[in-house]
């Protein structure tokens, strides 16, 4: 999400700077990007203060396509671990710990996991990651 500031003079104090800072932290840990222009830069560079506007946006959404990507990636692995483990459960066992040990099981394998970190990690590990 992209929040553009047009600061005037009232924005030169010491109190609305501190303030302007404050706000921005807070919408920054929400997930905003604020960018902020003068006034007289608006009135004097339009064009200058859209390209800015554009570029911002060309950068929130590359990021935002990347994030995306991840979370698809992180998903395809997690779906494809999830249905190789469900077939190691032996019929009508419903314990979520003999689940989750078949899950680490196929996750911790090259055949489950070809393309994360933890590879053919040894079973005191993998307990431990159960934890």
């Amino acid at each position: 999400m992209l929040i553009i500031e047009i600061d005037g003079i009232t924005h030169d104090t010491e109190v609305s700077l501190a303030k302007d800072k404050s706000r921005e932290e807070k919408l920054s840990r929400a997930g905003f990007k604020v960018i902020r222009f003068l006034d007289e830069e608006v009135l004097r560079n339009i064009a200058g203060v859209v390209t800015a506007i554009e570029e911002e946006i060309e950068r929130i959404e590359k990021r935002m396509e990347e994030e995306l990507e991840a979370y698809k990636k992180a998903f395809r692995i997690h779906y494809k671990v999830y249905h190789k483990a469900y077939k190691e459960i032996p019929v009508g066992v419903v314990d979520k710990k003999e689940y989750m040990k078949a899950y680490m099981k196929v996750y911790y394998t090259k055949e489950g996991n070809k393309d994360g970190n933890n590879k053919n990690k040894d079973d005191k590990n993998m307990n431990e990651d159960m934890e």
